[in-house]
């Protein structure tokens, strides 16, 4: 009998689950996985969890396929099962722990596990962040990040979901960004391979386990020169949702975009008050 792809992609995620658990139980103790052939976001589903005050230690969640995934600014994120792969990662976070730059830094390190994916030809795959929360390669996105805070004070939890084009989406399910369609990890594999779903899902929650270990002590100013490098919008004209025009001129100390506006100015924007897109050649 053949297997069908929500089969194939549950037992790449069983195969992560075990991995992530051998690899980071002894940093979170209390570690749970959950794993889910359907859920209609694995963000809302922890942040669920995370509101009725249940989330004591770290939680991973691994979906074969998001019914209503979501992406920043209430934006929709759909694709078939078996072309992406989707996760999400929920912690306490200590008061007063910062949350500033949080998603670059995530972004960081889902690079870093983007990088080490098997096979992967590392001359022609070049991924970059563009603030404040997507991963692209030569201007077509590869994978998006929303990072979510649920309580206050001393009971605050983060959750940080990632999603992860393996194949760029198709028909229905095909989302353009500015009018450059996605692209997917298989279009940077040698001919005939495709992406281990397994392997990407583990790499990535590891580099995430570890970059929120260090944020813990150091914050974004441990992850700025990474991301510095790996910045896609630096010295780009950018046309900002609230109509401003300016040059990307990198991020602050706090993860803010500095942009060089047309006045000369220099202004600092923060995630939640702009939404970013470089202006392409027509």
């Amino acid at each position: 009998m053949t297997e069908s792809a929500t089969q194939t992609m549950m037992r790449a995620l069983n195969r992560s689950a075990e991995d992530i658990w051998v690899r980071l139980h002894q940093q979170w103790p209390g570690l749970s996985i959950d794993v889910r052939p359907e859920v209609g976001s694995t963000n809302s589903a922890l942040m669920d969890v995370a509101r009725l005050g249940q989330l004591g230690s770290p939680r991973v969640m691994l979906a074969a396929e998001q019914t209503h995934g979501r992406g920043r600014l209430g934006k929709q994120w759909q694709t078939r099962v078996g072309d992406a792969v989707t996760l999400s990662i929920a912690v306490p976070w200590p008061h007063p722990l910062p949350l500033a730059g949080l998603s670059l830094a995530t972004g960081v390190a889902v690079v870093q596990g983007l990088l080490a994916t098997p096979h992967i030809d590392a001359q022609a795959f070049t991924p970059r962040i563009k603030w404040p929360n997507d991963i692209w390669v030569s201007d077509h996105k590869l994978a998006g990040i929303l990072v979510e805070v649920c309580g206050q004070g001393e009971q605050r939890c983060v959750v940080i979901g990632v999603g992860i084009n393996l194949a760029p989406p198709e028909g229905d399910h095909a989302r353009s960004h500015n009018g450059v369609a996605p692209t997917g990890l298989d279009a940077y594999m040698p001919d005939q391979l495709k992406p281990e779903a397994s392997a990407v899902v583990t790499l990535c929650v590891v580099h995430v386990a570890a970059m929120l270990q260090r944020f813990e002590t150091s914050g974004f100013a441990a992850f700025q020169s990474d991301f510095d490098a790996l910045d896609a919008l630096r010295g780009r004209l950018l046309h900002l949702s609230d109509g401003t025009r300016g040059t990307g001129a990198g991020v602050d100390s706090q993860g803010g975009l500095q942009l060089h506006s047309e006045s000369g100015a220099l202004q600092i924007m923060i995630s939640q008050e702009v939404s970013v897109r470089p202006c392409l050649p027509s």
